[in-house]
């Protein structure tokens, strides 16, 4: 449990109505755990003529259910869009988020 050295907000979004009868995304707290986190190398991809760098973060955090690929993270001002959620050994008692922060991470 020592690995687990940071805290973590999880966040999924939800569709928010506007005066004006239209919708904007607002993200709702899911939970706040904490997390063992591995920055893994840069990746950068080159999308519509531009280059775009992606942090790649490697989070393990207790299980948790329901936590999918819509939802986002925050750690230390950054915000994380997650691109996959794995059980470890197939067990109900760890997660392995994949994320990334893209751009400048807005």
């Amino acid at each position: 449990m020592s690995e687990f050295k940071s805290k973590i907000t999880i966040e999924t979004p939800v569709l928010t109505p506007t005066d004006t009868g239209g919708s904007i995304r607002t993200w709702d707290f899911v939970a706040k755990p904490w997390a063992k986190i591995e920055e893994k190398n840069a990746d950068e991809r080159l999308i519509a003529q531009r280059i775009d760098a992606a942090n790649v973060f490697v989070i393990v955090i207790r299980f948790i259910p329901g936590i999918s690929e819509k939802m986002r993270i925050l750690h230390r001002g950054l915000v994380l869009q997650i691109k996959s959620v794995i059980l470890i050994d197939g067990l109900t008692d760890f997660l392995q988020i994949k994320a990334v922060q893209e751009g400048d991470g807005t």
